[in-house]
């Protein structure tokens, strides 16, 4: 079946200037659309199909209409219920869609639980269960922080509103770490860091940050825990930060090693005023003012390194969907060598995303380098 995506959205094509700034359009329609009539088809690959994303964030509204088909369910806990090839909300509990087009719960299943008699699936269970793992103590409904971040890496419309990821075939993991007084924990952040790890996720998005000094035992659990990415092939994409300073190496996820911190930048590429800068920043990406998902199926415009950071998650999705096995020195070299320049006294990496660029880059081929875990053991323990 033909799927025609609509990239052009009037009402909102000034607020998604970013995906203009970094060449994805020109990316989707030279490598992906390969007969260039705005359909994909006859087997063509979709932006990031193939590649899955954690969210490693306050939740998602996986109700919202850009992000409910892109959502990733557990394999061990479903199962191809409605036989459409893939595993979507659609195959949990019952879901119908009511007159506005959203999906809800069926009455009698509020609760969440489902029952196989009903439905053929595994019986008890929980919708939560399936949609990602929550690690903070007490759930709290999806805020607008997690769902605005998913839908810069991979929201999809099939309709002439709503909005366009940057990665719309990709599929996306909610790993909430927030509670209901949206606060979270450190510990809370890495045990969702290896549980994405562990449940696949290629590319795992950190839109956040700490303040934990270098040398502490929390400290290197931060690093062993990237470390543990790296190995396992995982990328971790992080923002710089929204303080306006230089980095410090007290500032976990963005100070550590072997992620890829992302600086922001304003619509007239210059340094958004809030974002931090200098040495450890390996790209810059579009971070002021743009058009997102929201929960409750409405849009909105959000500023921060929070939003570049997912510009860049999405695009080394679709880096990962041409070639999945690019390494993250390749990836990184990647995006270096495609980078746009910018003028700035400040330090922002190489350059500003070009998705398009960074696919016809010519990384040399390397091998990814060996990490010795310092204690694997230790980590799986203190996440227990």
């Amino acid at each position: 079946e033909d799927r025609k995506l609509y990239t052009y959205v009037p009402t909102f094509e000034e607020g998604l200037w970013g995906l203009d700034t970094i060449a994805a359009r020109q990316a989707w329609t030279r490598k992906f659309d390969l007969n260039q009539n705005g359909l994909w088809e006859n087997g063509e690959k979709l932006p990031g199909e193939g590649v899955l994303v954690a969210v490693i964030d306050d939740g998602i509204d996986w109700n919202h209409p850009d992000l409910f088909s892109q959502i990733w369910v557990d394999p061990r806990k479903a199962d191809d219920f409605n036989r459409n090839g893939r595993l979507d909300l659609l195959d949990l509990d019952g879901l119908t869609r009511n007159e506005l087009g959203f999906y809800e719960w069926k009455k009698e299943l509020q609760d969440g639980r489902v029952s196989n008699e009903e439905l053929g699936l595994v019986t008890d269970l929980s919708r939560e269960d399936a949609l990602g793992l929550h690690f903070a103590v007490n759930n709290r409904p999806s805020s607008d922080h997690g769902t605005s971040v998913a839908g810069i890496i991979g929201a999809r419309t099939l309709k002439e509103e709503g909005m366009t990821g940057v990665a719309f075939g990709a599929r996306l993991m909610p790993v909430q770490i927030s509670n209901e007084e949206d606060t979270w924990g450190d510990l809370d952040v890495i045990a969702g860091m290896k549980y994405a790890v562990d449940n696949g996720a290629d590319v795992l998005n950190l839109s956040l940050g700490s303040t934990v000094y270098a040398g502490t035992e929390l400290y290197k659990l931060f690093q062993d825990v990237v470390d543990y990415a790296y190995t396992n092939k995982s990328i971790v994409v992080v923002s710089a930060g929204n303080e306006n300073h230089y980095p410090r190496f007290s500032d976990p996820p963005a100070s550590l090693e072997r992620v890829i911190t992302v600086a922001a930048i304003d619509p007239d590429l210059k340094r958004s005023s809030f974002s931090n800068y200098g040495f450890n920043v390996e790209i810059a990406a579009p971070g002021n003012h743009g058009i997102s998902t929201k929960p409750g199926g409405g849009y909105g415009r959000f500023s921060g390194t929070s939003m570049a950071a997912p510009h860049v998650s999405g695009a080394v999705a679709v880096i990962r969907s041409l070639y999945p096995e690019a390494t993250y020195e390749e990836i990184v070299q990647r995006l270096a060598q495609s980078a746009t320049p910018y003028e700035s006294e400040y330090y922002l990496g190489p350059g500003i995303l070009n998705l398009d660029g960074a696919l016809d880059a010519a990384p040399s081929r390397s091998a990814q380098g060996e990490i010795l875990l310092r204690d694997l053991e230790r980590l799986s323990t203190r996440l227990l």
